[in-house]
């Protein structure tokens, strides 16, 4: 199997699921900067969220992230309705 740049997305979605895929997406970044670059930067995201995750005790948290985030989107959709 071959990959090149157009895979590196498909390769930082589902690493562990497509082996093949990593291994070869491996050897295209060794001679590709840019991926090389991108997937370094990703590892660095990656490993700074796992040292960042925290557990909390309140089950309604995420209830009210997904709340804000809808009430969000809604004030962005009538703003750019206003705008336009």
């Amino acid at each position: 199997m071959k990959a090149g740049c157009r895979d590196l997305e498909r390769v930082l979605q589902d690493a562990g699921a497509d082996p093949e895929l990593a291994a070869a997406f491996e050897q295209h970044e060794e001679s590709c900067a840019d991926c090389g670059r991108q997937l370094a930067e990703w590892r660095q995201v990656s490993t700074a969220a796992r040292a960042l995750r925290r557990s909390w005790d309140s089950p309604q948290l995420l209830g009210r992230i997904r709340q804000s985030l809808a009430e969000e989107g809604r004030r962005v959709q009538v703003l750019s309705e206003v705008v336009a």
